[in-house]
């Protein structure tokens, strides 16, 4: 395939390189940081049930991190709670995150 040409494993950094990268970044600023509440809101809770699509983000344990589009119809996202969003687990989209 085509896209398998292109790809690239990027290299990892150590500990104190990853250290170091993030020491380079500027602080954060206080609008960005008022942004983060911290929680699924009911205004967020709403965007989300109109959304036809989001996307899931995970890490395991040695950092290697991927991201998947979850999509289907809107309502299909559910708040449950503050800190829970419900998603069905749809067998051909879940490998990643295992």
């Amino acid at each position: 395939m085509p896209d398998q040409a292109l790809f690239r494993t990027p290299a990892l950094l150590d500990a104190a390189a990853a250290q170091a990268l993030v020491a380079s970044y500027p602080a954060v600023s206080t609008l960005a940081q008022a942004k983060d509440i911290g929680r699924l809101d009911v205004h967020l809770g709403r965007y989300l049930a109109l959304s036809p699509i989001c996307f899931v983000a995970t890490a395991d344990k040695t950092g290697k991190q991927d991201v998947t589009p979850r999509g289907d119809p809107p309502g299909s996202f559910k708040v449950l709670d503050e800190k829970t969003l419900a998603f069905a687990d749809r067998r051909a989209t879940t490998g990643s995150i295992r």
